[in-house]
């Protein structure tokens, strides 16, 4: 991912950006009666995503500039398409 978005600011002279999954983690979130009572479930399978746009400076830090929550469905298919929009 990192190559198809920022493949060419190393060579225009601008500082290196990464794109970095800090966090991947599936859970489990339960339900309210009333929820439970309208749909059926009682738990909710789901992913959640951390993922930050770094930059580094001359000195050798990196920055983070940009940051995102990215939570969905545990399918794969449908995970996917949250992450991209």
């Amino acid at each position: 991912m990192d190559n198809a978005v920022f493949g060419n600011t190393q060579k225009k002279g601008h500082p290196k950006v990464v794109v970095r999954v800090v966090s991947n983690v599936q859970r489990l979130q339960e339900s309210t009666p009333g929820f439970t009572k309208k749909y059926g479930k009682k738990v909710f399978p789901y992913q959640l995503k951390n993922i930050m746009c770094f930059m580094e400076c001359g000195d050798g830090t990196d920055v983070c500039f940009l940051a995102l929550v990215v939570a969905g469905k545990t399918t794969e298919r449908i995970f996917r398409a949250i992450a991209l929009s």
